[in-house]
């Protein structure tokens, strides 16, 4: 009896052992991460640059292809740290479509705001298709720089009112600005965070997107109903949602886009088209009548939901975190932080009063364009990417890969790579110069920069989320100058951490007005 105890005992064990630390046995020709020290790097909450340089970028250089397994929220798959490669996966959705998450999330807090069914940022084939056919208009219309600006100098009245309690948290008062700025660019609702930091809604919001990324709820999805925690998270949720899902109804009974006659229809057509090029026409507007406009079809209300819900997560938190980091770059590196200045003024000039740049003054901006390039390369807001998985046997840098394998990029770890990249800690907007380091890395390795994805699958929000960052930078530049608080926390290296999400937890400055 004590034999057999043991043995069932022991080969349980191996079971786990084999299943939980070891990949499936058709991918366990491709190097594997340490596990257990990458693991206990994300709960010890150790930081992203902590975890690239010690885990996986060495896991991806055991190989010549620069890539490695690990199991995470997408169970075992094969991470990808190569250019080359990252180009092959993303110019071939057809060999490498995007994973089924909203069946492998079901259920799950993160499932239910980010994928409830299959949004654009998930979907595949002629399902993508339709819904990118919609939302390409919403995207593409007049982008809405009098509200940017407008909150800008809301966002300005604030910090001032702080001056003499310096330091001041940007990172917090830069959450507000692209908070309020999404809600009313998408749906027409005033967070009013700016001017109430308080405010319930977005207290509501920031734990949502906080706590739903952590990662041990992400690997085992069980938590959400078990931790109380996880409970009180998924009430607030749901409060959220149902927020969002009463201004899709409001939205559609003032638009009244109910089985409209064939009049009805060419008159929609019309206005969906002047629509496009007035900039106070919100995106949840603009796609209920593409829906209509574009195919006669109405984008159901679940559609809807699931969509504004990667749109606004996309458009509030990355930029914020974009940002941040900027803003902390340019406080380490005062020259630089002048050379933008300079650009700025020679630009909107250098009155003593706060100037909201027009589109054509955004496009001369040179310069501020290459400095988001570079901390967007440096610090990427998603430290990852939407994983694929390979529809038929197929190979990546002459290594096997078996069909049904997930497969996925390191974001961070590729644009931190020094086997890619020339210094990679070091800031130098100069990368980005036509002909400069960056393009000469796409012209022979591929795509070594993925901050808004690539090719057909590439962000849709980009220009949206540029656009932001141009219209705050270029006025911040022109009102106030900063630097690092002598005791901040990011004194001698940027501190960022995150599973899915990048964040700097907190960006405490010394800022001085310039008017």
């Amino acid at each position: 009896m004590r034999i057999s105890i043991v043995v069932v005992t022991v080969s349980g064990i191996y079971f786990l052992y084999d299943t939980l630390l070891k990949p499936p046995r058709n991918i366990r020709h491709i190097p594997q991460i340490d596990l257990i020290r990458f693991w206990s790097g994300l709960i010890r909450n150790q930081t992203l640059d902590v975890i690239a340089n010690k885990y996986t970028i060495p896991a991806a250089s055991q190989s010549n292809a620069g890539i490695y397994t690990r199991f995470d929220f997408n169970g075992w798959t094969v991470r990808v740290n190569n250019p080359s490669l990252a180009k092959k996966i993303l110019l071939r959705p057809d060999i490498f479509p995007k994973t089924n998450q909203v069946n492998r999330l079901e259920g799950t807090i993160i499932g239910r705001f980010l994928c409830p069914t299959q949004n654009i940022m998930f979907a595949n084939g002629q399902q993508w298709k339709d819904q990118r056919k919609i939302a390409n208009p919403a995207f593409s219309s007049t982008m809405p720089i009098e509200l940017f600006g407008r909150l800008s100098k809301k966002l300005f009245n604030v910090i001032d009112r702080q001056l003499d309690e310096q330091p001041i948290d940007f990172y917090d008062l830069v959450k507000c600005w692209t908070l309020d700025s999404m809600g009313l660019a998408m749906f027409d609702f005033d967070f009013n965070s700016i001017d109430n930091q308080h405010s319930e809604w977005r207290k509501r919001y920031n734990t949502i997107v906080t706590e739903m990324t952590e990662p041990l709820p992400l690997i085992f999805p069980v938590l959400d109903k078990i931790l109380p925690y996880r409970r009180r998270l998924n009430e607030e949720l749901i409060q959220f949602l149902n927020m969002l899902q009463d201004i899709i109804t409001q939205k559609r009974d003032q638009l009244n886009n109910s089985s409209p006659s064939s009049s009805q229809r060419q008159e929609e057509q019309s206005t969906y088209k002047k629509r496009q090029t007035n900039n106070n026409a919100d995106l949840l507007t603009l796609m209920i009548e593409g829906a209509s406009a574009v195919n006669g079809n109405k984008m159901s209300d679940k559609d809807l939901l699931s969509n504004l819900c990667v749109f606004f997560l996309a458009g509030s938190d990355t930029t914020a975190h974009a940002l941040s980091c900027i803003i902390y770059y340019l406080a380490v590196n005062q020259e630089i932080q002048q050379k933008a200045r300079q650009e700025v003024i020679l630009i909107l000039g250098d009155r003593p009063k706060d100037i909201v740049p027009s589109i054509g003054e955004l496009h001369h901006l040179t310069y501020i364009n290459l400095i988001i390039n570079e901390a967007l390369r440096i610090s990427p807001p998603l430290v990852t990417v939407v994983a694929r998985y390979a529809s038929q046997d197929t190979e990546l840098g002459g290594i096997f890969i078996p069909k049904g394998t997930c497969v996925t990029m390191d974001t961070y770890e590729m644009h931190k790579n020094p086997h890619i990249w020339r210094a990679p800690e070091s800031f130098i907007p100069e990368r980005f110069v036509p002909g400069g380091e960056a393009d000469q890395l796409i012209k022979k390795q591929g795509f070594p920069w993925l901050a808004y994805g690539h090719g057909e699958r590439g962000c849709i929000g980009m220009n949206f989320s540029l656009t932001e960052q141009r219209v705050l930078l270029s006025m911040l530049l022109r009102k106030y100058e900063w630097s690092l608080p002598e005791d901040s926390i990011h004194k001698e290296k940027l501190q960022t951490r995150g599973f899915i999400l990048s964040s700097p937890g907190s960006m405490f400055l010394n800022m001085i007005r310039r008017f």
